[in-house]
């Protein structure tokens, strides 16, 4: 699974129903349980960011 597909399915089925904002930290830290490295994900939060499907809050 890449990162992308990892944040998208994590902050989608998970974090949403939560309501409220989810720290980057956060989304860094959980796809980890899916071997999905760190900086990997960084760079999809950024990308994500970029085409507004996160935004900072």
């Amino acid at each position: 699974m890449n990162a992308g597909s990892a944040l998208f399915v994590l902050y989608g089925d998970h974090l949403r129903e939560r309501g409220g904002p989810a720290p980057v930290a956060a989304l860094v830290r959980l796809p980890a349980a899916l071997d999905v490295a760190a900086p990997a994900v960084r760079l999809a939060v950024s990308r994500m960011a970029g085409q507004g499907r996160l935004v900072h809050v």
